[in-house]
């Protein structure tokens, strides 16, 4: 599998496109109604710089240029109206320490404030079923950020899993 996965960049590239065809509206405390979904109210977060790439070619490619592409990184400590977040075991072939990060995942879970759709695959959830991953362990030393990151998103797996939508 690739990691920029051209089957999950084009279903991102869609939904985007679905969400501003649709005339989507959001309303806050900020606003006194509602207020119709811009390109640049909506964000997609990604874990790697190719996906970044070839996301913001599918979505120029539409018209969609107003619509922020970057990594976890990059949009920490921003808010985006809508966030769209390509997981970051999507399509990953084994765990490991930067895949794991509880800190991206936090990230791009925590930049929207109206909806978060994280999209992946069928696959991302058995890549951490069974044992949790061998790490090294000392004596004294807590936390493990990649038993903390394993953790974090079994969890996220757990309390999305009532709201699966199969493509």
């Amino acid at each position: 599998m690739l990691t920029a996965d051209p089957t999950t960049a084009v279903y991102i590239r869609e939904l985007v496109h679905r969400l501003l065809a649709r005339s989507a509206q959001a309303r806050c405390e900020d606003r006194s109604g509602f207020t119709s979904l811009h390109p640049s109210d909506i964000a997609v977060g990604v874990s790697h710089n190719d996906q970044k790439d070839l996301l913001r070619a599918l979505l120029d490619s539409y018209g969609l240029s107003g619509v922020r592409v970057d990594t976890a990184n990059r949009l920490q400590g921003l808010t985006f109206e809508v966030v769209i977040a390509w997981h970051p075991l999507a399509g990953a072939a084994v765990t490991d320490a930067f895949h794991l990060d509880p800190g991206r995942l936090c990230v791009l879970l925590t930049r929207h404030r109206q909806a978060c759709i994280v999209v992946g695959r069928d696959s991302d959830r058995t890549l951490l079923e069974g044992v949790p991953p061998a790490t090294p362990g000392y004596l004294g030393w807590d936390p493990d950020p990649v038993l903390d990151g394993w953790d974090a998103h079994e969890g996220v797996f757990r309390l999305l899993e009532p709201h699966v939508i199969p493509a």
